[in-house]
Parts: structure tokens; sequence; C-alpha cells
């Protein structure tokens, strides 16, 4: 059956309202806000009128529609809400009643939720780039296409039927996410407590492979190509959470890195005779994109002591990300890392993959949390890292680990990439449907 659509301009669908109002010294008014890309009108704050400049004001009216002049181009838009009535507003806003003789109002929340309501506010702004603004004329005679009337209030029903599906839909699919992200704990919890892999009792015990780390990094002192640290404490009995396999011991992170140390301080320099300079924010979701890594200035001294090897493993010390690391493999370039990154270098008698796996485990988080979280910006530093502890297991049984991990993520990822989908596919249905509402067929 044929559609039978409408094309209405936007004046026809909303009536100018402006209530307009003096601002008195000695009140007290709330002032609204309206955000950006369909955020909502929002409380701005309380201002005392003589802290107002601009005395010629109006109110706000639950249920109006407002937009912004300089920036309905932007999505700055919406709905006054109930806890906004009677708010004072500027002349840079322009407020609307809806006409629900020609449009329900559920139907026009929708329309504007739409790119094709950007469109309609960018084509009504004149102006130069940075200084457009919306005009009154040009935007009321705009057009828009709707249902007939008898038809809209059936529509609102049934969308409303099938944003009550999609919303169980997705509370599923967050469920299934949160599943896969405790499932990938799990995994990396029993990776470290050795509960991941079969056991082998004629593997080389870790209380030896301890000894070897020891001699060489006393090798590399005696060389002079790192300085003796102060004594590591030893772990206390009450330190421990559980009880390892035969063959595994508890230690501290520092025992098994041969150099725990910050990076390099310097400006971002735009050279391309200069080395790179990987910094916090280059390091997204376990990857970095080396094109867009700045260049640094640093002497041939400096370049020694900070240059980046394969092996090497970084923490974001500070920020957000405190905690998070990334282990280098096939450094593209040459590069040194930032200040605000901590480097460890793993010794060469265990698997540097093994250890990425402790700094992303349940044992390491719950350790970092509370060493970082302060009084202000949480921060680790390169005491706090070198004294976590954690397990290390004979040196076949880290391979056999990382083995096992890897297998393991790769079934988590094809889980997600599917929660992913099918979000994405819910999403995209509810846009058709709306697409198809407002256009005519």
């Amino acid at each position: 059956m044929e559609r039978r659509m409408r094309k209405l301009r936007v004046g026809d669908v909303l009536v100018k309202s402006r209530d307009s109002m003096t601002v008195d010294d000695e009140i007290e008014y709330r002032q609204v806000t309206v955000r950006l890309k369909h955020q909502g009108v929002y409380l701005r704050g309380y201002k005392f009128g003589k802290e107002i400049g601009t005395k010629q004001q109006s109110y706000a009216r639950v249920g109006q529609f407002i937009l912004s002049k300089i920036d309905a181009r932007n999505g700055a838009f919406g709905i006054i809400p109930d806890e906004l009535d009677g708010a004072i507003i500027t002349n840079d806003f322009l407020t609307y009643d809806v006409n629900e003789k020609e449009l329900n109002i559920e139907l026009f929340r929708l329309l504007t939720s739409q790119p094709a309501f950007d469109d309609i506010c960018n084509k009504a702004s004149t102006g130069t780039t940075n200084r457009k603004r919306l005009s009154e004329r040009e935007f009321l005679a705009q057009e828009i296409i709707v249902p007939p009337i008898e038809e809209q209030d059936a529509f609102i029903t049934h969308f409303k039927k099938l944003q009550y599906a999609q919303e169980q839909t997705l509370t599923e699919l967050q469920t299934q996410s949160d599943l896969i992200d405790k499932l990938r704990a799990s995994i990396l919890s029993d990776a470290v407590s050795g509960r991941l892999v079969p056991q082998d009792p004629t593997d080389e015990p870790a209380s030896i492979l301890l000894e070897k780390i020891r001699a060489e990094k006393e090798h590399l002192i005696k060389a002079g190509k790192i300085k003796r640290e102060k004594p590591i404490p030893v772990i206390a009995d009450d330190e421990m959470p559980y009880e390892l396999p035969n063959g595994w011991v508890w230690c501290r992170l520092g025992s098994v890195c041969n150099n725990i140390h910050y990076g390099y301080t310097a400006s971002a320099e735009l050279s391309y005779d200069e080395p790179k300079m990987l910094r916090i924010t280059d390091i997204q979701n376990n990857a970095v994109n080396w094109q867009t890594v700045p260049h640094c200035k640093i002497s041939d001294d400096e370049l020694v002591k900070y240059r980046l090897q394969n092996r090497d493993i970084l923490v974001a010390r500070t920020g957000g990300t405190v905690g998070k690391s990334f282990l280098m493999t096939n450094v593209p370039v040459q590069s040194v890392f930032a200040s605000y990154l901590i480097r460890l270098i793993p010794s060469n008698e265990i698997d540097e993959r093994y250890l990425k796996i402790v700094l992303e485990s349940p044992l390491y988080w719950k350790q970092l949390i509370e060493k970082s979280m302060g009084t202000g910006q949480p921060n680790v530093n390169g005491t706090s890292l070198s004294e976590l502890i954690i397990t290390l297991p004979p040196y076949i049984q880290q391979q056999h680990i990382v083995a096992k991990v890897e297998q393991l993520m790769v079934t988590c990822d094809s889980l997600e990439a599917e929660v992913i989908k099918s979000r994405t596919e819910t999403d995209r249905l509810m846009q058709t449907i709306l697409k198809e509402a407002f256009n005519a067929s």
C-alpha cells in the first residue's frame, strides 16, 4: 500500500513563543544551555540578576523546542525538560511550541534526532564558517516530510514497542560483553596461577630461573650497563594470595627486570632527521600508529639510554591510562619513549610475553590500584612497580601459557566481534525505520 506522506514547512509545526521578561538584580535565576550533537537541554547554572549583563531575556517553558542560533547546525537543540521550566534564556536562543494539530510531539523529537534535521539547520544558517548564525525566516521556510496526522499516533505506539525490544536486546548484548570481559580476566587469572595449562614436574624449577636472572643482572652491573638497585623487599608469607604449583615461585616485578626507568623529557618536533618519541597518547588499543608519532631532539648519549628495543614493556605512569602496558615488538624506526611512560626491560631469561600477561592479570591490577590511588591524580612510579609481587613459572611453562592465552583470546575477540556486530545492526535497524518514517516513497 502506497504511503500518504505530507510535505510541510517547519513553520507549520513550530509556533514562535517568547515569554519576555526583565531581569531583576535582586533575584537569583536559573540559566539554560543547549549542548551540541543532540546532547539536550541542561541547567547552565545560577546567577543573581545583578551578575547578568543582558536584562531583556525570556522564560523557557516545559515542552518547548529550543535551539541555538549559533550552534543549531551542530545539533544544539532540544525539548525543554520539566526541571528547567521558568529558567531564563537570552536572545541567542529561539523557542517554539509544537503545533500538535500537525505533528505529534514525540514524533517531532524523533524527527529532530535525524541527520536530515541537522541539514535543515545548516541550510538555514548563513555567514562565514566560524560566524554562521541561524536565520529564523530561512529555518521556518524549510520543508519536512511527515506521515499524516491520523497515522502518527499509531507509528509512535509501534516505534515504542520496537524501542523496548531494542533496549532488551542491548541489555542482553551488554550482559554478553560483560561476560566476555569476565572470561578474559578468568583466563589471565588462571594463566598466572598455574591453572591454565598442565604442569610438568620435569621442568626446570623457577627458583633456578631466578638464580640465572640474578646472575645476568650482576653481569650487566659489572659491565657498567645498569646500576645496582636498592635491595627489593623480601616477600612476606601474608603477601602471597594463593599457593602455586610445584616449580613456581613468587617474586617481585623488579626481580625479573634488568632495568625499570622513566622516559625522556623533551618537546615534540617535526624534524624527520630526529628519532621518534613514543607518548602515552600514541598507544591506542594495544597498538601504535607510527606514522603519527612525533620526533624529538636527543643527544647520542641519551639516545643510548632511552632507545626502544624489542621486548621492552612500557607502562603508563599517570592519568586515565595509568598502569596500562604495551609490549614493543618489531620497532620500525629509531625511537625513544616519553617521560610519562616507565620502561621495563625484562631479563633475557624470561619470556617477555608471559610478563605482559602478568601485567594484564587481576593479580597485577589489584595491587596497582591499591598503590596508585592517592589524593590527587592516580599514578605509579618505578619503585612501586618494582615491588609488585608476581608469579614466575618455569621457562617452558611460560611459553605454554603464552600459546594457550593467545589461542583463548582469539576466541574472546571473535565473541566480542559478534556482540559489536549485533549492536551495530540493532542501531542500524532503528535508524532505517526512522529514516523511512520521514521519507516519501
